[in-house]
């Protein structure tokens, strides 16, 4: 009995530790609402960081949890990232905002290891590699369920009550309540 209530305050120490060390660590601020932080977060950039209310960060009973953390960053002053009431995202989380926006809507559940980015941060052509390519805006609708592993790429708009099947590669756009899975991603059917 002892022994556990020690593990337990040992726990809760290290989780602190780990969440204050990433906020020290930060280069940005969010706007809004102070998210749940489980797991840590670590924000970046020039931009804006906004949470609306409820939104959680973390999950002690999934992958990652003690070996990764959340990143956000809105590189440039123009960029934007906006995360809606009631969203949860899972371990191991990153969205980078180049200088666009990418905006998730309410009550969406968010796996771990998900990876959205708004640009593709250098051309193709060597010559023009330290070229900025400009960012495409992300949108994903309310009520959006992203499996894990899956990576939203520039100018994806992913409509209400939506499906993200695990390791998708998404872009394009999906109307709402569209199951979507694949490499690149495609529309399995309506649901």
């Amino acid at each position: 009995m002892i022994k556990r209530l020690i593990k337990g305050v040992l726990r809760r120490f290290l989780r602190l530790a780990r969440r204050l060390k990433y906020q020290a660590l930060s280069t940005n601020t969010w706007t809004g609402h102070a998210p749940k932080r489980y797991q840590p977060l670590l924000l970046a950039g020039l931009g804006t960081i906004t949470f609306q209310t409820n939104v959680k960060i973390g999950l002690s009973s999934s992958p990652k949890f003690w070996s990764s953390e959340c990143y956000i960053e809105a590189r440039s002053t123009s960029a934007k990232v906006e995360i809606g009431q009631n969203t949860w995202i899972n371990n191991g989380f990153s969205a980078i905002s180049n200088s666009g926006s990418i905006s998730i809507g309410q009550d969406c559940h968010i796996g771990h290891d998900v990876f959205i980015i708004d640009s593709d941060f250098h051309l193709l052509d060597p010559n023009k590699r330290n070229v900025d390519p400009g960012s495409q805006p992300v949108c994903i609708g309310n009520n959006v369920f992203i499996g894990s592993q899956v990576t939203i790429l520039k100018n994806a708009h992913i409509g209400d009550g939506s499906v993200v099947a695990a390791s998708a590669v998404v872009s394009g756009t999906f109307t709402a309540r569209s199951l979507i899975a694949g490499n690149p991603a495609r529309l399995i059917r309506t649901l």
